[in-house]
């Protein structure tokens, strides 16, 4: 339920004493329309009508308005006694302290007043932010203090006197013209992220966002209010094979990202987290080269074979046939073995090993994928005559032995 404050029945008063809301309104050097808001909401509060307002020329009181205002002048000098009453404790000095805006717009009115009444007290006024107020309560420095809003503090009473409205004022273009008499989005006034996003989020930058959301192909993330962006899946892990983002993070946790492309128009980001990191299968290339023989241990097992973590960091596959020990049975999860490399793609990220060859007196070196000439060979027929097989220089062979024969020689 809302409560009726002091600051409405000053100004009620005021009213009443003024005979009108402008006399009012420059009497406490208020706005007119504050002075009018203040009435209307006591008269909402009590649910009663305050004033006849058929005459323009002079405000009257209705019968319960001369009631509230009776009421009014009591409330009112009971605060102006009880701070001549702190006053008088003080050698007729009364000093108060105030945060800006009850320095401003709430305590002349009060002081002012209170001065009319209290000619032989002297009222002093100490200015500052609201945590210094209340330290100079506590130092003894000030009798009483004014605040914009109570803190949690169970060495100060806090008691509510004046409650004030907030008007909103922006220009007038287009852009709010569309929020008139409507309500406004604060967010409107804040500027927009995107509009400099190359500047704050330039490719290549590293950030911390936060996790927001998963989906099978990648996780949301928020890098500020307005600015969201996503991190594939594939571009968790250089060396994991993430089936979801679930394995990876959870939601609400932070996770170091760089930026790998802006989509100013849509307003996306494409993220990474394996990038902040080297691309390990550079160096994976010099070490798991075909033949040579690792430590691993079997992570995961499958129909299809078995994934084994090695001990240098990478991660390979061997099928059942080649997970078959020395003694003949077959090596099982989480068996640490010698596995020898059978196979290394670098681009498909592949690494296919073998426990069996390390063992095995066959050949155990890599075989090198062959190329196969499905071109099909044509016999030649075998040419069993002399004449058809004999080439140009035993022609002249035989043509010498001729002529030697024919000479008797």
């Amino acid at each position: 339920m809302e409560r009726l404050n002091l600051r409405q029945l000053e100004i009620f008063s005021a009213v009443v004493d003024a005979g009108s809301f402008t006399a009012a309104a420059e009497k406490l050097y208020l706005a007119q329309s504050t002075v009018s808001d203040n009435v209307r909401a006591l008269e909402e509060l009590l649910h009663l009508k305050l004033f006849h307002r058929e005459s323009k020329r002079r405000l009257t009181l209705t019968l319960e308005g001369k009631r509230v205002y009776r009421y009014a002048q009591d409330i009112l000098g009971r605060c102006s006694a009880l701070l001549l009453d702190v006053a008088v404790d003080s050698a007729l000095e009364l000093t108060l302290g105030a945060s800006t805006v009850p320095a401003q717009s709430l305590l002349p009115g009060y002081m002012a007043r209170f001065a009319r009444e209290n000619p032989a007290c002297r009222c002093t006024l100490l200015c500052g932010d609201s945590a210094a107020v209340q330290q100079m309560l506590l130092n003894g420095d000030i009798h009483l203090g004014f605040v914009g809003s109570a803190d949690d503090r169970q060495d100060l009473i806090y008691e509510p006197i004046a409650e004030d409205r907030l008007v909103l004022i922006t220009p007038n273009t287009e852009k709010y013209q569309a929020f008139a008499g409507k309500p406004f989005p604060i967010k409107q006034l804040k500027e927009d992220p995107w509009e400099a996003i190359e500047v704050k989020y330039p490719v290549g930058s590293k950030h911390t966002a936060k996790v927001r959301n998963f989906t099978n192909f990648g996780i949301f993330v928020e890098l500020e209010e307005g600015v969201d962006g996503l991190i594939h899946i594939s571009d968790l892990s250089w060396t994991k094979k993430v089936k979801h983002p679930s394995e990876f993070t959870q939601v609400g946790a932070n996770i170091d990202v760089v930026v790998l492309e802006i989509d100013k128009e849509n307003r996306r980001l494409s993220l990474g987290h394996k990038q902040l990191e080297e691309n390990p299968w550079d160096t994976y290339e010099t070490i798991y080269t075909p033949g040579s023989v690792h430590t691993g241990k079997i992570t995961e097992m499958m129909d299809k074979g078995a994934v084994i973590t090695l001990n240098e960091g990478g991660e390979g596959f061997a099928t059942p046939k080649h997970l078959v020990k020395e003694d003949g049975t077959q090596a099982q999860l989480g068996e640490e073995l010698e596995f020898k490399v059978i196979e290394f793609v670098k681009e498909t990220k592949r690494i296919i090993l073998s426990h069996s060859r390390t063992f095995e007196t066959a050949k155990d070196e890599v075989k090198a994928p062959r190329k196969h000439n499905t071109a099909k060979k044509e016999s030649t027929p075998v040419i069993n005559n002399v004449a058809a097989s004999t080439t140009l220089g035993d022609l002249d062979a035989l043509a010498e032995l001729k002529a030697k024969m024919e000479k008797g020689e």
